[in-house]
Order: C-alpha cells, then sequence, then structure tokens
C-alpha cells in the first residue's frame, strides 16, 4: 500500500512516523515544499530571541525517517491532484499513491496595508521568516507588530527578548480578545507594559512607508511610528488551494469527516488545513493527536477519532494563561 503525505509540518511528520510504527510494510513518501529538515515552530520565538541555537529546531531528517522505511522528499510544491490517476504532481516529477495525506498546514496571514513597504512586512510562520526576523530586528531597533492575539504576544515578547523596543497594535480594545475578558486582558496588558511593551489597542496599521533603512508605518488615526521593521501576526489560513482545485470539498478548510476522510475517497487531511466538526484547531498539539489518530485509522487499529478539548498557552514569563481563564 503507497501512502503520500503531503507536507512535513508536525502533522505530516508524525502521521508518517507512526504510521510506520503500526504498518511497517507500509510505502510512504512525504513531501515537503521547504527543503529544510522537520523544525519546531513552536519553538522559533525562542530562536528569534536567542534563547537556543538553529540546530536545536531540528526533529527530524532525511536519514533518521529512511531508517523508518520513509521516504523524504524536500522542496517539492505540489502544484496538482490528478484523484482519478491517483497521482500528485509538482516541478520534480509525478507521485502515485493509493492513500492521499493532505498535511499542507496554514500560512500566516497579513492584513491589507497600503504603502510602498507592505510588501516588506515579515511573518513568522517558518524557519526562513524567522532568519529574517532575526537579520532586521537587532537590538536597540524599534518593531512595530501587527496583532494582540497568542501568536502575536509571543512574537513581540521573543524580540523584546532580542533587545528590541516592541509596539503591538491590535484592532480589538483588550489584548488576546478571543481567550480573556477585559479584567484578565487588562492583567496581562499590564505585566507587559512593566516588562517594557507598548501597546496600540483598537488600532489597525492603515500604512507602511518604505524610507533609507527604515519604514514609516501609519495606523489608523493617523500616529505615525518609524520602524525598523514590522511584523504581522494576525492569525493562519489553511492552506487548501490545491485540495481545492482537485474537486475537493473546502469550506473554512479541507473538509474531513470522524475518520479524517474527504469528499473525496482516498484522500485524507488533518492539522491546520482540516476542518473537522465546523473547527479548525490550528495547534501543534491537535496536530500531533490527530497524527496519531489517523495513524491508527489507516492501519487498522482505529475506526474514528475523537477530538479533544486543548487549553491555549501563552508562552510568556509570568503570565499564567490557565490561571487567569480560571478568574
Amino acid at each position: 500500500m503507497k501512502t503520500v503525505i503531503i507536507g512535513n509540518g508536525p502533522a505530516g511528520f508524525y502521521t508518517a512516523t507512526k504510521l510506520a510504527a503500526l504498518a511497517p510494510d507500509e510505502e510512504i513518501t512525504l513531501i515537503e515544499r521547504e527543503s529544510e529538515p522537520f523544525y519546531a515552530k513552536i519553538r522559533m520565538p525562542e530562536y528569534v530571541a536567542d534563547k537556543i541555537p538553529r540546530e536545536k529546531l531540528y526533529l527530524g531528517t532525511a536519514e533518521s525517517l529512511s531508517r523508518l522505511g520513509i521516504r523524504l522528499v524536500q522542496g517539492a510544491e505540489i502544484t496538482s491532484i490528478d484523484p482519478g490517476a491517483r497521482e500528485v504532481i509538482s516541478a520534480k516529477g509525478k507521485w502515485a499513491y493509493d492513500r492521499l495525506v493532505l498535511a499542507t498546514g496554514s500560512r500566516a496571514f497579513v492584513p491589507p496595508v497600503g504603502g510602498s513597504g507592505a510588501a516588506d512586512i515579515l511573518t513568522l510562520r517558518t524557519l526562513a521568516d524567522a532568519d529574517a526576523l532575526r537579520e532586521r530586528c537587532k537590538a536597540g531597533s524599534k518593531v512595530l507588530v501587527m496583532g494582540g492575539g497568542l501568536l502575536g504576544l509571543e512574537a513581540a515578547w521573543c524580540l523584546h527578548d532580542r533587545g528590541a523596543e516592541v509596539t503591538v497594535a491590535e484592532y480589538f480594545p483588550r489584548l488576546l480578545p478571543r481567550q480573556l475578558n477585559e479584567d484578565q486582558a487588562r492583567l496581562v496588558q499590564t505585566a507587559l507594559e512593566g516588562a517594557g511593551l507598548a501597546f496600540k489597542l483598537g488600532r489597525t496599521v492603515a500604512a507602511v512607508e518604505k524610507l533609507e533603512g527604515s519604514y514609516r508605518a501609519e495606523l489608523d488615526n493617523g500616529e505615525i511610528l518609524e520602524v525598523a521593521a514590522v511584523l504581522a501576526s494576525a492569525g493562519v489560513r489553511p492552506v487548501t488551494e490545491v485540495a481545492r482545485s482537485a474537486g475537493i470539498v473546502v469550506e473554512k478548510g479541507i473538509v474531513v469527516n470522524e475518520r479524517f476522510e474527504t469528499s473525496v475517497p482516498g484522500i485524507y487531511a488533518l492539522g491546520d488545513c482540516a476542518e473537522m466538526e465546523g473547527k479548525l484547531f490550528g495547534l501543534w498539539m491537535a496536530a500531533m493527536a490527530q497524527a496519531e489518530g489517523l495513524a491508527k485509522i489507516l492501519s487498522g487499529a482505529a475506526d474514528r477519532f475523537v477530538n479533544r478539548v486543548y487549553e491555549p498557552v501563552l508562552k510568556v514569563p509570568g503570565i499564567d494563561m490557565k490561571s487567569l481563564m480560571g478568574s
């Protein structure tokens, strides 16, 4: 049985390795658009903050996968799926499958912003993004972060740890609007302001103009900030284009049932790109749990998967989200 998995993030990687353990005779090919080995995206803020070296991010290599009988293809962007021929196609070639797993993940969402510097807005979603952020944001530089949610605050904190002077612009009138009420959010804001972060709440970035060696960011109220970089951390969007073009049903994400089956027989989806029970999970721990569930289903060890409840965690020292949400 040939199983092809598109995507070498946590959903794809752990599906491959767990399936290899459960079904040693399975012929597994793991295809990844990046040229990096599997790495811990959830630890990239630590890398940006110089808390860990780059090599500490790597969790799995082509060699380690090969020892499990898994073939890894790197730097291959899948451009189309042919469900009739049961093939996936990229500029690097074609791969036949009996079962196809879509673990295409998500990409950073950059809100629409005008100005000559809009194309230079940074994100923190890939290792290449982290490298670019480290290059642009030096100690003492001023940085504007767009987004005061979990990812935005973690990005802001890692840049603060790096020695940058960080301002966060958040559309809502409080931080962490999806997780906390006004009183809870105020406690978080006070703690972060005490550590040196600044906030512009109820504000969006209207335009970013490119200057000589810096950027001029204009907020929607006309306020001007001159910064070394602008980082967008305003959520993610599932990568679904290839699935949609193959005729697979896509709503918020690639729609799957409790067996991770899409609307096209023989094709499964999980992780950030998948919508189950009307929900997008978008969490590393959810991707790992789903990967274990799918591996069991594909190997015949389980019939269906039951989603869990995942509590949000803000990885900023001194702030206990669980305690705050219980208050």
